[in-house]
């Protein structure tokens, strides 16, 4: 875990640092934009026409690829401005930035915030690693709170947090883990993806707020508000997604490879983002 709190900080210290790029966006239609003259001075450009190159790689791409030219890159007139300049969608910005100088400053860090903003993948994968980061600290809340009305033992706890799956998943987490097909040594939390983590994220929540309002005083009680919270979560997840969260699909990747894999990844930006 410690390693997926690091990648999630340095996924957030990189969002924090596109904020100034962010605020310049401008949106059209429901289609967000961001001026190519800027977009190239927060690389480090400082002659626009050198990046102006990108942008034009970005456009044979486009082109090339089937995708169109008159709605991802945008006379600048549309904005009420008569510069040179052009407005370019997330996607076409994102092509163009994998078109600029690996070597300038930001570019990297850049990348990787586009590829959030375009790729699903990518964009599920970094979803899954803060999810997972809340998962720890909703599961140390939810334990503190049941502490304090006598969910005391090793046991009291174990059977607490299988009250919760059992509402949740309509079975224990063992029984979960192997209809999901796990070994005994694979658990649920390394495999499972964005929407589930965040469902169960949303169950520990819920519960650790009943408790703390005084709604079980003791053990008994904590374990019935459990099941009764898995079980909202368990109704809103069928009506959000048509399947029930012991049918949610896992992931490939395990957690661990991945945020192994995006601790790589973010070395290749580390630096750029002072």
């Amino acid at each position: 875990m410690k390693r997926v709190d690091e990648v999630v900080a340095a996924i957030e210290h990189r969002d924090e640092a596109m904020s100034p790029l962010v605020a310049s966006f401008e949106k059209r239609e429901g289609k967000i934009y961001v001026s190519a003259n800027v977009l190239g001075q927060f690389l480090g450009y400082r002659d626009a026409s050198n990046f102006r190159r990108c942008v034009n790689s970005a456009r044979i791409i486009a082109s090339r690829s089937g995708i169109s030219i008159t709605d991802n890159f945008l006379n600048p007139r549309l904005f009420d401005q008569d510069q040179d300049d052009v407005w370019l969608s997330v996607w076409a910005a994102s092509a163009a930035i994998m078109e600029a100088d690996s070597t300038k400053p930001r570019v990297a860090a850049t990348k990787s915030y586009f590829a959030s903003l375009v790729d699903e993948e990518f964009a599920a994968d970094e979803a899954r690693l803060k999810e997972r980061q809340t998962y720890k600290h909703n599961h140390r809340m939810l334990h503190g709170a049941a502490d304090k009305v006598g969910v005391n033992s090793q046991r009291d706890h174990a059977v607490f947090d299988d009250a919760g799956y059992k509402g949740m998943y309509g079975r224990s987490i063992r029984d979960v883990e192997r209809m999901k097909g796990l070994s005994s040594k694979e658990r649920l939390v390394d495999f499972a993806g964005a929407t589930e983590l965040a469902a169960n994220n949303l169950r520990m929540a819920m519960t650790t707020d009943a408790l703390e309002n005084g709604k079980a005083s003791n053990k008994s009680d904590a374990n019935k508000v459990h099941r009764k919270k898995g079980k909202i979560v368990r109704d809103a997840v069928l009506k959000g997604t048509g399947m029930t969260p012991e049918h949610l699909p896992l992931e490939q990747k395990r957690l661990d490879d991945l945020s192994r894999e995006k601790k790589r990844e973010i070395k290749s930006f580390d630096g750029e983002l002072e």
